[in-house]
């Protein structure tokens, strides 16, 4: 038992003095507060605000200019406008010249 003693004495002292007092822990520093004030556009906010929060440059467009975005990550995505109400819904078609407003269903619902 005595044997069993020493040798956990002797890694936990070797696992103080590993650590050295000149190891340095990196602090993130906390946000300084900035407020960013987004173009809207006025009262009935026809615009609509990018924000880049790393570097604070904002990016306005106007909401109803798109429909349709397309991410360049590697999911490939389709954004849908949701401030101009874009909305989509699978159909059966597979050729974009097939889709017309014929197929429009205001009633639709998920």
């Amino acid at each position: 038992m005595k044997t069993l003693t020493k040798i956990l004495s002797l890694v936990l002292l070797a696992a103080f003095i590993a650590c050295e007092p000149d190891d340095k822990v990196e602090l993130i520093p906390p946000s300084d507060g900035d407020a960013i004030e987004p173009n809207v556009g006025g009262p009935d906010q026809p615009n609509q605000v990018f924000i880049d929060l790393s570097t604070g440059i904002t990016t306005t467009v106007a909401k109803d200019n798109w429909d349709l975005g397309f991410t360049t990550d590697d999911k490939f995505q389709v954004v849908l406008n949701y401030a101009a109400y874009v909305v989509a819904r699978p159909t059966d078609k597979t050729n974009l010249d097939d889709v017309t407003s014929a197929l429009v269903d205001v009633t639709y619902k998920d």
